[in-house]
């Protein structure tokens, strides 16, 4: 599983978190600039964005930040990804306060680090994960085989298919 936490601790990204859950699992990444992403999302997006569109946005007082989250929040979206220096300074208070109060995490993305730099690290970041749970899947099928030779293979091919499943296994 790929989380926000991950994210952020890639190199060279330079993103910083200022509120909601950052243990959040990503499944992949999405950039929107409209009012209301949520029917091209399926959840557990980082959804990246610039804020140039949404509702009110650039108004005075922020525009209607905890109503756009809450639709974000609905939609399962891990977090929002915030760029800064196109339309707006600094990522929005009305935003990071309603991404901690909804559960959604909120990352400001600083102007030098594009969209693409951070979708191919999430790709990358995705790609390991399932890398790693092949290797570890193929570790359990060479061990298993090896328990399975000899006298009373059963009771120990058990206490390893258990282990690997972090659970019981019987025999019947």
């Amino acid at each position: 599983m790929v989380t926000v936490a991950d994210l952020l601790a890639v190199d060279g990204l330079a993103l910083r978190a200022l509120g909601g859950p950052t243990g959040t699992a990503l499944r992949w990444v999405a950039t929107s600039e409209l009012d209301d992403p949520t029917p091209f999302l399926e959840g557990g997006e980082l959804l990246l964005t610039t804020g140039l569109r949404v509702a009110g946005a650039t108004a005075p007082g922020g525009g209607d930040w905890p109503g756009w989250v809450a639709g974000l929040a609905r939609a399962g979206v891990a977090a929002v990804g915030f760029g800064v220096g196109l339309g707006h300074r600094e990522v929005p208070a009305g935003l990071v306060a309603a991404g901690h109060e909804l559960g959604v995490g909120v990352l400001e993305v600083p102007p030098p680090t594009p969209f693409i730099a951070i979708s191919r690290a999430v790709a990358d970041l995705l790609q390991r994960g399932e890398q790693a749970a092949d290797t570890a899947a193929l570790q359990t099928v060479r061990e298993l085989t090896r328990e399975a030779g000899g006298a009373a293979a059963a009771p120990r091919v058990l206490r390893r298919l258990a282990a690997a499943v972090g659970g019981v296994a019987w025999l019947l």
